[in-house]
């Protein structure tokens, strides 16, 4: 693949969808000024005379008070984002922790453990980059692996369970490639960024919501009324505003990851120098389990880490499978390839000692088959 043209491809849309997410902020915040100028203007009891003698333009909505308005809606989304979870900034021990994975010694006698060891000091070697710790799950059947923290130097990588098991090791390469990509492009940054800011959006959301909800015990004169009335009207503009562009922001985020995952999978191919990672999904769409994570809690929160999609529809974090396939393998002639585990030929072996439980029929059957006469595996 002409990987160079497919990473700046890549590259180019991800600036451009940052940049009219940008752009809706500030046309959000324009609206949601201009509205609460208004709304207090009308509620303060202005004549329409007294509106256009005060301040610029045809309704007086370019007064100081509008600049006030319009400096205060960013002001309060970046004030909330710093109070974003500090499970999505701690690091990304704390993200491997928390999808209960289980870290990777250099002491581990698994050669299965050894070999992706293996895998990602080579890549770190060839990166220029401290080799990061790596995890397993272990409960996971499914194909997948994820990279995550905010930067360099406190970055994981972790693995599914499936992935050691039905991957080869140039397939592994390629996957391991590939998240060494988002470590590299800082991806895991902006993802980090974005959640922040969905995060802000959401506390604003609720607030108004909470702010609309306690009104309506609350009663007073004319005078009193007209200020709860302005309070409300604000509190409903910056409630539906903020869903507007929640909802339109995760939609964008989306969008984004789905162009990172085609700039690391085009970093992959050019940093392993091979088509390992097309071999890699085209057996994830063949695996009955794909790259679903199914045993593991806070997958949600974390979606937009992983290798592949563990989840579908408008939020899709990944492209399909068969996209991603193609820019790697043009010629791909669109069949998928059931994977085989590469394990031990025996169940006394090292691996099955190792194994996860719902591993060992598989060694028991592969022993089976080759100890049978004539049998072949």
């Amino acid at each position: 693949m002409d990987f160079w043209t497919h990473q700046d491809k890549a590259r180019s849309r991800s600036f451009r969808l940052v940049a009219l997410y940008a752009a809706l902020v500030l046309g959000f915040s324009l609206l949601a000024a201009a509205g609460v100028e208004a709304a207090w203007r009308a509620f303060a009891g202005y004549s329409m005379d007294e509106w256009r003698s005060v301040g610029a333009g045809p309704y007086g909505l370019l007064s100081p008070s509008f600049f006030i308005f319009l400096a205060i809606t960013p002001s309060l989304i970046g004030t909330m984002t710093l109070f974003s979870p500090a499970s999505l900034a701690a690091g990304g021990r704390s993200v491997a922790e928390a999808m209960d994975g289980a870290l990777i010694t250099p002491q581990t006698t698994n050669s299965d453990e050894r070999r992706l060891l293996n895998l990602v000091e080579e890549m770190a070697l060839a990166s220029g980059v401290p080799v990061p710790p790596v995890y397993v799950l272990r409960k996971e059947r499914s194909i997948n692996a994820f990279a995550a923290g905010g930067t360099v130097n406190d970055a994981v990588i972790g693995v599914t369970q499936g992935a050691l098991v039905y991957l080869k090791r140039e397939e592994l390469q390629g996957v391991i490639g590939h998240e060494f990509s988002h470590i590299l492009d800082g991806d895991m940054r902006l993802n980090l960024r974005f959640a922040g800011l969905l995060f802000g959006l959401v506390c604003i959301i609720e607030v108004s919501a909470l702010v609309l909800r306690g009104l309506r015990y609350v009663g007073g004169g004319n005078k009193k009324g007209n200020s709860l009335a302005l309070v409300a009207t604000v509190a409903m503009i910056c409630y539906f505003l903020g869903l507007i562009l929640a909802f339109l922001g995760k939609i964008i985020q989306a969008a984004v990851n789905r162009q990172r995952e085609f700039l690391a999978d085009a970093s992959s191919a050019q940093f392993t120098r091979s088509r390992g990672l097309a071999s890699a999904l085209k057996k994830i769409g063949g695996l009955g389990y794909g790259s679903w994570i199914q045993e593991t809690g806070m997958v949600r929160n974390y979606s937009h880490f992983f290798f592949c999609s563990t989840n579908r529809g408008l939020y899709s974090t990944h492209p399909s499978l068969k996209k991603r396939i193609l820019r790697l393998d043009p010629d791909w002639d669109g069949r998928f390839i059931e994977p085989i585990p590469v394990v031990a030929d025996h169940p006394e072996g090292e691996e099955y000692r190792f194994s996860p439980a719902w591993m060992r029929p598989i060694f028991q059957r592969k022993a089976s088959a080759s100890t049978a006469p004539g049998g072949v595996l």
